[in-house]
């Protein structure tokens, strides 16, 4: 069974009384993940931001990354259970 791990920080901040709240995403400790994990986050690979109203629209999509990740490992390890259940 392999691990996969998204950490991130999650900042809010704004500039000026009149400007937008924002919210600024920062993964964390990729570097510890397989290259084809990182891949796989497409642009949650890399820090951004994005307006404080976009919250929900944010984690429904890193929702959605998630499983589909997660989804795609399962079905691997399924694949590779039968394999070797198959020389056995």
């Amino acid at each position: 069974m392999h691990e996969i791990g998204l950490s991130f920080t999650l900042r809010s901040y704004d500039e000026d009384v009149h400007s937008t709240d924002w919210i600024q995403y920062l993964p964390t400790s990729l570097e510890q993940e397989t290259e084809d994990f990182r891949q796989k986050l497409d642009f949650l690979n890399n820090p951004f931001q994005f307006e404080k109203v976009q919250l929900a629209l944010f984690l429904q999509t890193l929702y959605g990354i998630m499983g589909e990740i997660v989804k795609a490992d399962d079905e691997n390890e399924s694949v590779d259970d039968g394999l070797e259940q198959d020389r056995a």
